[in-house]
């Protein structure tokens, strides 16, 4: 989700008029506490597996108008995860937050973001002030579990099932076992890679060769690479016999398996005018990030120089609010990427020229889109530095 995205997301739930099951108004930021605690504790614990907000600056009392924030006693993010580290938590597992400040109408508002985990339920092993120890607090529909009280069983059932996957589908479970390499068994008398899952023996993981791919539609991954062999191959897992994963991957120079990331184009504007070049990415919480996780458990220390160059092209976010958030910045700095480019050395050995001649492919557009994807990791470092 874009930044622009996200604004829209809140100002649709102000102009509904109502709270729901992950959304909630206040005219301010909480004065006590207990209260800000109780709030986190109910939205982290939401029975509809999503991100939750409790939108600050919105006054239901006078038809849900907004209201300045600006000069009022607001909270910052680093404080609330400081006050949330300070206290005792069953099994050390927190709520994550974030804090936005939107600015609409010349207003500014604060939406403080309580992340979905699988981490569910939250509550406290030791009592703060008048929140007790044990007791669990959800948010159901529109309303919050009192200080007090604690949830129904049938809602806390519901928060045991969503931490140990019980209520997921298969390809959601496998998503999930992918990125457990340890999990993972050793199929007797089988291939290397065919494998059973130790806790649920029915997911079955297998590779499939594809002599069909010539190696060479990616081609910015070798010209980083010492060998110019590369085979692809799909990683498949079945769930009682039946396919329902494929991802497709790439073996350079016999050593290292990477997985071939998602892609996205770069315009010359947010309104898609004029394609300029793209970055190859993974999203944390995927299927090709699992893939990702399942292979950097997998290779040997041997395979480091393979990892470290194939990963010059491809990115990892926390969320799509960051990729997006990153794609804008790539676009604020526009002149700094193409400067940069410009400057870029990349010599692109005879073997892998002559390659690629063979095989009918634009010497020149591919040595383009590889010094492309050196001077966006490069910007891809500076912007995590500063998120």
């Amino acid at each position: 989700m874009s930044s622009y995205e996200f604004k829209e997301r809140i100002l649709d739930l102000i102009n509904s008029k109502r709270e729901g099951p992950y959304w909630d108004f206040k005219r301010e930021w909480h004065n006590d506490n207990n209260d800000l605690l109780v709030d986190i504790l109910c939205f982290a614990n939401n029975l509809v597996n999503k991100d939750c907000y409790i939108i600050i600056g919105v006054d239901e009392e006078n038809d849900y108008s907004i209201r300045d924030i600006s000069k009022d006693s607001r909270k910052k993010e680093a404080d609330i995860r400081c006050f949330l580290n300070s206290l005792k938590f069953a099994g050390d597992n927190r709520p994550s937050i974030k804090v936005e400040t939107l600015k609409y109408n010349n207003c500014f508002i604060d939406v403080l973001i309580i992340e979905n985990s699988f981490k569910t339920p939250f509550y406290l092993k030791e009592r703060y002030q008048k929140v007790n120890q044990n007791n669990i607090y959800i948010r159901k529909g529109d309303s919050n579990t009192g200080i007090n009280s604690s949830a129904d069983i049938e809602d806390i059932a519901i928060l045991w099932k969503k931490r140990f996957h019980i209520d997921l589908t298969p390809l959601e479970k496998a998503t999930i076992y992918l990125a457990d390499y340890d999990g993972w068994e050793h199929i007797p008398e089988s291939s290397e890679l065919e494998k059973f899952y130790k806790l649920s023996p029915e997911f079955v993981l297998y590779e499939v060769d594809r002599p069909d791919l010539t190696g060479y539609s990616y081609i910015n991954y070798l010209c980083e690479q010492e060998y110019k062999h590369c085979e692809w191959t799909d990683l498949m897992i079945k769930y009682f016999n039946t396919p329902i994963l494929c991802i497709q991957c790439i073996t350079i120079g016999g050593r290292y398996i990477g997985v071939y990331g998602d892609t996205k184009a770069v315009y010359k504007d947010k309104y898609m005018h004029e394609y300029k070049y793209c970055f190859r990415y993974y999203l944390k919480g995927t299927t090709k990030y699992s893939a990702y996780q399942y292979f950097c458990n997998a290779f040997s220390i041997e395979c480091n120089e393979e990892y470290d160059k194939f990963m010059l092209t491809h990115l990892i976010f926390d969320n799509s609010n960051q990729l997006n958030d990153f794609y804008d910045y790539l676009l604020e700095n526009d002149g700094l990427v193409e400067n940069k480019v410009k400057n870029t050395a990349l010599d692109i050995p005879s073997y892998i020229k002559d390659s690629l001649v063979s095989n009918n492919l634009n010497v020149d557009n591919i040595e383009r889109e590889s010094k492309y994807a050196i001077v966006v990791h490069e910007l891809y470092i500076e912007f995590m530095k500063k998120h």
